[in-house]
């Protein structure tokens, strides 16, 4: 199966399919007509779940130059052909640009027409996008639709100007020269820094250079940690977790779990056992803003109480000690 066939929109329903070989080839250059590749991926996640893609996407195109006159000289812009764009994660199945693709198809790499294909790219695909149901929250149901469609032309005005500075880089203004770089170098230095203390002070002990407490027994390997801790008769504990996000938690009923481990399972605590304000931030020094305000509600609860709604699978509804 030819990857375009794969990604390609179908009116008759895909069968689900487990693959286990996929082989991707990007077609070569060919000395005939001095094509290059153009090709790149790109991909937009949020830092906590960077496994996680809001967006992905791979374009590419084969870059044909100019012929050259008996004196070297052409005043001709290299032109595209053999375009592909593709963005994934944005629904079930992987979004084809197959209007944007005709645009750019056998045009010339000279910012003419980069206009009338970010129009086809948004026009042909911003309707496709679907919310993500993984970053649905209480203040956010659409689960970041607007941001998964507002990255469609952002992605591929960055590959267009790539493109561009690569093959007719006397086109790129140099203002939008760096909008076509990667986001992070391909070999990252070395992270080094230093601190320096004054030799002194005339307000000791602020500004000295003073060991911390407990360095020693670190440094030592003597340092007792939570883990290393052992009593007799320790109770432990263990999470309950959500099988289910953006589900009302109507009842928590620990009854059957006590009556089979009678002495095991010495207690079942729930967020109405929480003194205080049931919020990790809440005892924080950076609360959240307007954590207590009703109207606000609290999103990052410690413990999703009876009535509540969770907001992701795994989200914690109590401890079984």
């Amino acid at each position: 199966m030819d990857l375009l066939d794969f990604v390609a929109p179908s009116d008759s329903p895909v069968p689900e399919m487990l693959l286990a070989n996929l082989v991707l080839t990007v077609p070569s250059s060919s000395a005939a007509n001095s094509a290059q590749d153009g090709y790149a991926y790109f991909k937009v996640a949020i830092r906590p779940q960077n496994s996680h893609s809001l967006v992905n996407a791979f374009m590419g195109a084969q870059v044909t130059a100019p012929s050259k006159n008996f004196f070297g000289l052409s005043g001709d812009s290299p032109t595209l052909s053999n375009v592909r764009i593709v963005y994934g994660a944005l629904g079930a199945k992987p979004l084809l640009a197959s209007k944007t693709m005709a645009v750019l198809e056998g045009s010339a790499l000279d910012g003419s027409n980069l206009s009338a294909a970010i129009t086809a790219l948004t026009g042909e695909l911003t309707d496709a996008v679907v919310a993500e149901p993984a970053y649905a929250t209480a203040d956010n149901p659409a689960g970041k639709l607007a941001s998964r469609q507002a990255a469609l032309a952002p992605i591929f005005y960055k590959w267009y100007v790539r493109l561009a500075a690569a093959f007719a880089p006397s086109i790129v203004p140099a203002a939008v020269a760096s909008a076509g770089e990667a986001a992070l170098p391909d070999a990252r230095p070395a992270s080094a820094s230093t601190q320096t203390y004054p030799s002194a002070t005339p307000y000791a002990p602020v500004g000295e250079a003073i060991p911390k407490l407990s360095a020693l027994q670190q440094v030592a390997g003597e340092a007792k940690y939570v883990s290393d801790i052992s009593e007799t008769a320790m109770l432990h504990a263990a999470p309950v977790a959500s099988t289910k996000a953006l589900a009302v938690v109507s009842k928590l009923d620990a009854s059957a779990a006590l009556a089979a481990y009678p002495g095991q399972v010495v207690a079942f605590i729930t967020a109405k056992d929480i003194p205080g304000t049931n919020d990790i931030a809440a005892e924080t020094c950076q609360p959240m803003p307007y954590a207590a305000l009703p109207e606000k509600p609290i999103v990052n609860q410690i413990l999703v109480p009876e009535g509540g709604t969770t907001t992701y699978v795994g989200q914690r509804l109590g401890l079984i000690v």
